[in-house]
Protein backbone atom coordinates (compact mmCIF):
# COMPACT_ATOMS: atom_id res chain seq x y z
CA UNK A 1 0.00 0.00 0.00
CA UNK A 2 1.46 3.35 -0.97
CA UNK A 3 0.29 6.65 0.52
CA UNK A 4 -3.33 5.79 1.26
CA UNK A 5 -6.02 8.42 0.58
CA UNK A 6 -8.99 8.93 2.88
CA UNK A 7 -10.68 5.63 3.79
CA UNK A 8 -14.15 6.88 2.81
CA UNK A 9 -13.19 6.07 -0.81
CA UNK A 10 -16.06 5.40 -3.19
CA UNK A 11 -15.71 3.24 -6.31
CA UNK A 12 -18.02 4.29 -9.16
CA UNK A 13 -16.28 2.48 -12.01
CA UNK A 14 -14.27 -0.70 -12.43
CA UNK A 15 -11.66 -0.78 -15.18
CA UNK A 16 -10.20 -4.07 -16.43
CA UNK A 17 -8.97 -2.92 -19.84
CA UNK A 18 -6.42 -0.11 -19.93
CA UNK A 19 -7.38 0.61 -23.55
CA UNK A 20 -11.05 1.32 -22.96
CA UNK A 21 -12.60 3.32 -20.15
CA UNK A 22 -14.87 6.33 -19.81
CA UNK A 23 -13.57 8.17 -16.77
CA UNK A 24 -10.99 7.79 -14.03
CA UNK A 25 -12.90 9.58 -11.30
CA UNK A 26 -13.54 7.16 -8.43
CA UNK A 27 -12.33 4.30 -10.64
CA UNK A 28 -10.68 1.06 -9.57
CA UNK A 29 -8.27 -0.63 -11.98
CA UNK A 30 -8.22 -4.43 -11.62
CA UNK A 31 -4.88 -5.86 -12.75
CA UNK A 32 -5.95 -9.18 -14.24
CA UNK A 33 -3.58 -11.88 -15.38
CA UNK A 34 -4.19 -14.18 -18.35
CA UNK A 35 -2.21 -16.61 -20.46
CA UNK A 36 -1.24 -13.81 -22.83
CA UNK A 37 -1.08 -10.67 -20.71
CA UNK A 38 -0.66 -9.19 -17.24
CA UNK A 39 -2.59 -6.16 -16.10
CA UNK A 40 0.17 -5.20 -13.67
CA UNK A 41 2.13 -3.98 -16.70
CA UNK A 42 -0.43 -1.20 -17.17
CA UNK A 43 -0.71 0.11 -13.62
CA UNK A 44 1.76 2.93 -14.32
CA UNK A 45 -0.19 3.91 -17.47
CA UNK A 46 -3.46 4.03 -15.56
CA UNK A 47 -1.82 6.05 -12.79
CA UNK A 48 -0.66 8.63 -15.33
CA UNK A 49 -4.22 8.72 -16.70
CA UNK A 50 -5.45 9.67 -13.23
CA UNK A 51 -6.52 6.37 -11.63
CA UNK A 52 -5.61 6.13 -7.95
CA UNK A 53 -7.24 2.88 -6.81
CA UNK A 54 -5.80 -0.49 -7.83
CA UNK A 55 -6.62 -4.15 -7.16
CA UNK A 56 -3.40 -6.15 -7.59
CA UNK A 57 -1.95 -9.57 -6.81
CA UNK A 58 1.70 -8.48 -6.79
CA UNK A 59 3.15 -5.26 -5.39
CA UNK A 60 5.97 -4.25 -7.73
CA UNK A 61 8.84 -1.90 -6.75
CA UNK A 62 7.70 0.71 -9.27
CA UNK A 63 4.45 1.13 -7.36
CA UNK A 64 6.43 2.81 -4.58
CA UNK A 65 6.79 5.81 -6.90
CA UNK A 66 3.02 6.40 -6.85
CA UNK A 67 2.67 8.08 -3.44
CA UNK A 68 -1.02 8.98 -3.62
CA UNK A 69 -2.18 5.62 -5.02
CA UNK A 70 -4.13 3.10 -2.97
CA UNK A 71 -3.35 -0.60 -3.60
CA UNK A 72 -5.46 -3.54 -2.47
CA UNK A 73 -3.33 -6.68 -2.74
CA UNK A 74 -5.02 -10.08 -3.02
CA UNK A 75 -3.85 -13.55 -3.99
CA UNK A 76 -5.78 -13.66 -7.27
CA UNK A 77 -7.48 -10.58 -8.73
CA UNK A 78 -9.92 -12.59 -10.87
CA UNK A 79 -11.14 -14.61 -7.90
CA UNK A 80 -11.32 -11.47 -5.78
CA UNK A 81 -13.43 -9.71 -8.43
CA UNK A 82 -15.80 -12.68 -8.63
CA UNK A 83 -16.10 -13.05 -4.85
CA UNK A 84 -16.76 -9.33 -4.50
CA UNK A 85 -19.53 -9.59 -7.10
CA UNK A 86 -21.00 -12.70 -5.42
CA UNK A 87 -21.12 -10.87 -2.09
CA UNK A 88 -22.73 -7.86 -3.77
CA UNK A 89 -25.34 -10.11 -5.42
CA UNK A 90 -26.20 -11.70 -2.07
CA UNK A 91 -27.34 -8.31 -0.76
CA UNK A 92 -30.35 -8.27 -3.13
CA UNK A 93 -33.49 -10.40 -3.03
CA UNK A 94 -34.93 -9.31 -6.40
CA UNK A 95 -35.40 -11.93 -9.15
CA UNK A 96 -32.38 -12.52 -11.38
CA UNK A 97 -32.73 -14.10 -14.82
CA UNK A 98 -29.67 -16.03 -15.97
CA UNK A 99 -29.34 -16.74 -19.70
CA UNK A 100 -26.92 -19.13 -21.36
CA UNK A 101 -26.77 -21.22 -24.52
CA UNK A 102 -24.75 -21.50 -27.71
CA UNK A 103 -26.43 -18.54 -29.45
CA UNK A 104 -29.04 -15.89 -28.77
CA UNK A 105 -27.99 -14.97 -25.23
CA UNK A 106 -27.58 -11.26 -25.89
CA UNK A 107 -30.69 -10.94 -28.05
CA UNK A 108 -32.93 -12.70 -25.52
CA UNK A 109 -31.45 -10.55 -22.74
CA UNK A 110 -32.12 -7.33 -24.66
CA UNK A 111 -35.62 -8.32 -25.81
CA UNK A 112 -36.67 -9.49 -22.36
CA UNK A 113 -35.28 -6.31 -20.80
CA UNK A 114 -37.33 -4.29 -23.29
CA UNK A 115 -40.51 -6.29 -22.67
CA UNK A 116 -40.26 -6.04 -18.89
CA UNK A 117 -38.85 -2.53 -18.78
CA UNK A 118 -42.19 -0.77 -19.12
CA UNK A 119 -43.07 -1.28 -15.46
CA UNK A 120 -39.82 -2.56 -13.92
CA UNK A 121 -36.37 -1.12 -13.42
CA UNK A 122 -34.09 -3.68 -15.06
CA UNK A 123 -30.33 -4.03 -14.62
CA UNK A 124 -28.73 -6.12 -17.33
CA UNK A 125 -25.40 -7.22 -18.76
CA UNK A 126 -23.83 -4.45 -20.87
CA UNK A 127 -23.34 -5.51 -24.49
CA UNK A 128 -22.21 -9.17 -24.45
CA UNK A 129 -20.60 -9.21 -21.01
CA UNK A 130 -20.90 -12.94 -20.30
CA UNK A 131 -17.35 -14.09 -19.50
CA UNK A 132 -15.49 -14.77 -16.24
CA UNK A 133 -14.81 -11.03 -16.17
CA UNK A 134 -18.01 -9.78 -17.80
CA UNK A 135 -20.45 -11.52 -15.43
CA UNK A 136 -19.04 -10.03 -12.21
CA UNK A 137 -18.81 -6.59 -13.83
CA UNK A 138 -22.48 -6.94 -14.83
CA UNK A 139 -23.64 -8.08 -11.40
CA UNK A 140 -21.74 -5.29 -9.64
CA UNK A 141 -24.12 -2.86 -11.38
CA UNK A 142 -27.02 -4.03 -9.18
CA UNK A 143 -28.52 -1.25 -7.09
CA UNK A 144 -31.36 -0.80 -4.63
CA UNK A 145 -33.46 0.84 -7.37
CA UNK A 146 -33.51 -2.34 -9.47
CA UNK A 147 -36.57 -4.60 -9.59
CA UNK A 148 -34.89 -7.38 -11.59
CA UNK A 149 -31.53 -8.41 -13.00
CA UNK A 150 -31.07 -10.05 -16.41
CA UNK A 151 -27.58 -11.38 -17.04
CA UNK A 152 -25.99 -13.68 -19.61
CA UNK A 153 -23.26 -16.26 -19.10
CA UNK A 154 -20.95 -17.92 -21.61
CA UNK A 155 -18.36 -20.65 -21.19
CA UNK A 156 -15.76 -22.17 -23.49
CA UNK A 157 -14.52 -25.14 -21.42
CA UNK A 158 -15.58 -27.38 -18.49
CA UNK A 159 -15.42 -25.99 -14.97
CA UNK A 160 -16.12 -22.36 -15.85
CA UNK A 161 -19.82 -22.22 -15.01
CA UNK A 162 -19.46 -22.91 -11.27
CA UNK A 163 -17.88 -19.52 -10.63
CA UNK A 164 -20.45 -17.73 -12.81
CA UNK A 165 -23.33 -19.37 -10.93
CA UNK A 166 -21.82 -18.26 -7.62
CA UNK A 167 -21.63 -14.69 -8.91
CA UNK A 168 -24.99 -14.49 -10.66
CA UNK A 169 -27.15 -16.73 -8.43
CA UNK A 170 -30.05 -16.74 -10.94
CA UNK A 171 -33.55 -17.43 -9.65
CA UNK A 172 -34.90 -17.95 -13.19
CA UNK A 173 -33.00 -19.60 -16.04
CA UNK A 174 -33.23 -19.52 -19.82
CA UNK A 175 -31.25 -21.99 -21.93
CA UNK A 176 -31.49 -20.63 -25.46
CA UNK A 177 -30.15 -23.56 -27.49
CA UNK A 178 -27.24 -25.92 -28.03
CA UNK A 179 -25.23 -25.53 -31.23
CA UNK A 180 -21.67 -25.68 -32.53
CA UNK A 181 -20.25 -22.66 -30.67
CA UNK A 182 -17.26 -23.63 -28.48
CA UNK A 183 -17.54 -27.32 -29.38
CA UNK A 184 -13.74 -27.58 -29.40
CA UNK A 185 -13.54 -26.96 -25.66
CA UNK A 186 -15.72 -29.96 -24.74
CA UNK A 187 -15.69 -33.71 -25.30
CA UNK A 188 -19.09 -33.61 -26.98
CA UNK A 189 -22.37 -31.67 -27.08
CA UNK A 190 -23.83 -33.57 -24.16
CA UNK A 191 -20.94 -32.57 -21.91
CA UNK A 192 -21.26 -28.96 -23.06
CA UNK A 193 -24.98 -29.00 -22.29
CA UNK A 194 -24.41 -30.43 -18.83
CA UNK A 195 -21.84 -27.73 -18.11
CA UNK A 196 -24.25 -24.99 -19.20
CA UNK A 197 -27.03 -26.43 -17.02
CA UNK A 198 -24.84 -25.92 -13.95
CA UNK A 199 -25.79 -22.23 -14.05
CA UNK A 200 -29.31 -23.18 -12.95
CA UNK A 201 -28.60 -25.61 -10.10
CA UNK A 202 -30.13 -23.28 -7.50
CA UNK A 203 -32.77 -21.66 -9.73
CA UNK A 204 -36.51 -21.90 -9.22
CA UNK A 205 -37.31 -22.61 -12.87
CA UNK A 206 -35.72 -23.10 -16.28
CA UNK A 207 -37.15 -22.12 -19.67
CA UNK A 208 -35.89 -24.11 -22.67
CA UNK A 209 -36.82 -25.59 -26.03
CA UNK A 210 -37.78 -29.26 -25.85
CA UNK A 211 -36.76 -29.84 -29.49
CA UNK A 212 -33.03 -30.05 -28.69
CA UNK A 213 -31.93 -33.65 -28.12
CA UNK A 214 -28.87 -32.70 -26.08
CA UNK A 215 -30.89 -30.58 -23.67
CA UNK A 216 -33.48 -33.29 -23.08
CA UNK A 217 -30.75 -35.92 -22.71
CA UNK A 218 -28.78 -33.85 -20.20
CA UNK A 219 -31.91 -33.16 -18.15
CA UNK A 220 -32.82 -36.87 -18.22
CA UNK A 221 -29.33 -37.67 -16.93
CA UNK A 222 -30.02 -35.61 -13.83
CA UNK A 223 -28.53 -32.36 -15.07
CA UNK A 224 -30.64 -30.36 -12.60
CA UNK A 225 -32.13 -30.97 -9.14
CA UNK A 226 -35.83 -31.88 -9.07
CA UNK A 227 -36.49 -28.62 -7.21
CA UNK A 228 -35.97 -26.71 -10.46
CA UNK A 229 -39.28 -26.31 -12.30
CA UNK A 230 -38.84 -27.16 -15.99
CA UNK A 231 -40.81 -24.96 -18.40
CA UNK A 232 -40.48 -26.02 -22.02
CA UNK A 233 -41.74 -25.07 -25.46
CA UNK A 234 -41.84 -27.06 -28.69
CA UNK A 235 -42.46 -26.35 -32.34
CA UNK A 236 -42.68 -30.04 -33.25
CA UNK A 237 -45.77 -30.94 -35.29
CA UNK A 238 -47.90 -34.04 -34.92
CA UNK A 239 -45.90 -35.86 -37.60
CA UNK A 240 -42.59 -34.88 -36.01
CA UNK A 241 -42.76 -35.36 -32.28
CA UNK A 242 -40.66 -33.35 -29.86
CA UNK A 243 -37.67 -35.22 -28.47
CA UNK A 244 -39.04 -34.52 -25.00
CA UNK A 245 -40.66 -37.45 -23.22
CA UNK A 246 -43.76 -35.43 -22.40
CA UNK A 247 -45.80 -32.57 -23.84
CA UNK A 248 -44.25 -29.12 -23.84
CA UNK A 249 -45.73 -26.38 -21.63
CA UNK A 250 -46.03 -24.12 -24.67
CA UNK A 251 -46.86 -26.06 -27.82
CA UNK A 252 -46.57 -24.13 -31.07
CA UNK A 253 -49.65 -24.89 -33.18
CA UNK A 254 -48.95 -22.55 -36.08
CA UNK A 255 -45.68 -21.03 -37.24
CA UNK A 256 -46.33 -19.23 -40.51
CA UNK A 257 -43.95 -16.91 -42.33
CA UNK A 258 -45.84 -13.94 -43.72
CA UNK A 259 -45.11 -10.53 -45.13
CA UNK A 260 -42.99 -8.70 -42.57
CA UNK A 261 -42.50 -11.57 -40.12
CA UNK A 262 -44.27 -14.60 -38.66
CA UNK A 263 -47.68 -15.41 -37.26
CA UNK A 264 -47.61 -17.75 -34.28
CA UNK A 265 -50.32 -19.65 -32.45
CA UNK A 266 -49.65 -21.78 -29.40
CA UNK A 267 -51.31 -23.68 -26.59
CA UNK A 268 -50.36 -22.74 -23.03
CA UNK A 269 -52.21 -23.97 -19.94
CA UNK A 270 -55.07 -25.28 -22.10
CA UNK A 271 -55.61 -21.86 -23.69
CA UNK A 272 -54.75 -20.77 -27.23
CA UNK A 273 -52.54 -17.70 -27.63
CA UNK A 274 -51.45 -15.84 -30.74
CA UNK A 275 -48.55 -13.55 -31.53
CA UNK A 276 -47.16 -11.76 -34.56
CA UNK A 277 -43.42 -11.04 -34.63
CA UNK A 278 -41.57 -8.82 -37.16
CA UNK A 279 -38.92 -11.46 -37.91
CA UNK A 280 -38.94 -14.37 -40.32
CA UNK A 281 -35.59 -16.10 -39.63
CA UNK A 282 -35.39 -19.22 -37.45
CA UNK A 283 -33.02 -17.77 -34.86
CA UNK A 284 -35.28 -14.78 -34.15
CA UNK A 285 -38.27 -17.13 -33.96
CA UNK A 286 -36.60 -19.19 -31.22
CA UNK A 287 -35.42 -16.11 -29.33
CA UNK A 288 -38.91 -14.61 -29.45
CA UNK A 289 -40.61 -17.78 -28.20
CA UNK A 290 -38.27 -17.94 -25.20
CA UNK A 291 -39.39 -14.43 -24.31
CA UNK A 292 -43.03 -15.29 -25.08
CA UNK A 293 -43.03 -18.25 -22.71
CA UNK A 294 -41.38 -16.16 -20.00
CA UNK A 295 -44.08 -13.50 -20.33
CA UNK A 296 -46.97 -15.97 -20.42
CA UNK A 297 -45.72 -17.82 -17.36
CA UNK A 298 -45.32 -14.49 -15.55
CA UNK A 299 -49.02 -13.80 -16.18
CA UNK A 300 -48.82 -11.06 -18.80
CA UNK A 301 -51.97 -10.90 -20.97
CA UNK A 302 -51.74 -11.44 -24.73
CA UNK A 303 -52.55 -7.81 -25.54
CA UNK A 304 -49.65 -6.55 -23.45
CA UNK A 305 -47.20 -9.04 -24.94
CA UNK A 306 -48.35 -8.22 -28.47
Amino acid sequence: MAGAPAMDMRIDQIITDSRSFETVRSALFVALRSRKNDGHRYVRKMYVEGVRYFLISCFLPEFETMPDAFFIEVEDTMIALQEWAAWHRSRFSVPVVGITGSNGKTIVKEWLSFLLGFDKHIVRSPKSFNSQIGVPLSVLQMDTADDMGIFEAGISEPGEMASLRAVMQPTIGILTNIGTAHDAGFENRRQKTCEKLKLFGLSQKLIFCADYQDIIGALADGGLPKSVRLLSWSAATSDKQSVSAGPADLQILENRVCSGGRVLKALFQAKEHSLRIPFSDQASFENAVHCWLFMLDAGFPDAVIE
